[in-house]
């Protein structure tokens, strides 16, 4: 039986996604997690989870 989104987050699962992304993509983001101590994976999250935070300029309008 499978699993809905909405349980796993209750349970704490993490989700697993691939991802396509070109090499010199692939490059900038490795170079940038090495730089800031982070695995590829934690620098995806990071990445990911800064994009996704409203932009003060949303917020001041």
């Amino acid at each position: 039986m499978a699993v809905s989104t909405q349980e796993r987050r209750s349970r704490g699962d993490i989700v697993r996604i691939s991802l396509r992304i070109s090499p010199e993509l692939h490059e900038r983001i490795a170079a940038r997690a090495e730089e800031e101590h982070r695995t590829l994976n934690a620098q995806l999250i990071e990445l990911l989870k800064t994009g996704l935070e409203p932009s003060r300029e949303k917020q001041v309008a």
